[in-house]
């Protein structure tokens, strides 16, 4: 939801021919870097991977955790501007890291470079100022290299799992660890910081799923720097404590019902409308 100018994104589409190249530049060189196992808890932007396969993963982690645990905290943490933050020189260290061909590396950092947009509303131009950081969302290549960008957001501990979809982070941290998920967050907000990223922590929201036969005595205490809710929206699906998706099907019915209300009141006003007039 926008609620301020800040929340509006810059996506620069890039021409036919420049999508062109690009794909065969992700093709043949950089999609067989992600089959690597730095990539395998990123879902987005792979020919095995989709939002679908991300929201699996969760639901499957959660039951599964909760067969051992009385509870699992699940933090959705929020990077601001994720894709419009993304230095070109750290991209290109993590790039040749990833060992990828030396002369492909020259050709993105061409590609990122020496741009610049300008932003219409209406018949108001904007003047154009030169864009120093992000990997131009809107390209066919920008959403591949961001994935490359980020592969490095691993967790602390082992009993600790991390599913990435994009710039959607979400981590999830049973109630037998050996970290506590403060201490993740705070190891993701200084690699954000080596990254010269931001996380956005008023975004950034914890939800504790637990077994139907505990006490809410039983749960452990609320982070100082982010805020629990007790139903959260991701990747598209709305998320209860108790995994229970019934507010999600009101969403979606509601979605689809309201064009037909909508409708259907048209008509009506339409037709009482006419039988004033008569």
């Amino acid at each position: 939801m926008v609620t301020a100018a800040g929340d509006l994104k810059p996506i620069s589409v890039t021409s036919l021919l420049s999508r062109t190249i690009e794909s065969v530049v992700v093709k043949n060189y950089l999609t067989p870097l992600l089959y690597c196992s730095s990539f395998c808890d990123q879902y987005a932007y792979k020919p095995t991977g989709s939002t679908t396969c991300a929201l699996v993963d969760l639901t499957y982690r959660l039951h599964t955790l909760l067969e051992s645990s009385q509870y699992v905290k699940c933090v959705l943490i929020d990077f601001s501007k994720a894709f419009d933050t993304v230095d070109h020189a750290v991209l290109a260290r993590k790039l040749f890291r990833l060992k990828t061909p030396v002369f492909i590396i020259q050709w993105i950092m061409s590609f990122l470079t020496n741009r610049s947009q300008a932003t219409k509303l209406g018949f108001h131009l904007s003047s154009t100022l030169p864009i120093n950081r992000s990997i131009v969302e809107g390209s066919g290549i920008g959403p591949t290299l961001f994935s490359m960008f980020a592969c490095d957001l691993k967790p602390l501990d082992d009993f600790n799992y991390l599913i990435k979809d994009a710039d959607d982070s979400t981590l999830l941290s049973p109630q037998k660890h050996t970290t506590a998920v403060e201490d993740e967050i705070a190891h993701v907000m200084s690699l954000a910081v080596e990254n010269k990223m931001t996380v956005n922590l008023l975004k950034t929201v914890e939800i504790v799923f637990y077994r139907p036969n505990i006490g809410q005595d039983l749960l452990p205490l609320k982070m100082t720097n982010v805020g629990r809710v007790n139903a959260a929206k991701l990747l598209g699906v709305y998320l209860r404590h108790d995994l229970n998706f019934s507010q999600h099907v009101e969403s979606t019915l509601l979605m689809l019902l309201l064009p037909l209300l909508v409708k259907d009141f048209i008509c009506w006003h339409n037709l009482r409308s006419w039988h004033i007039f008569t």
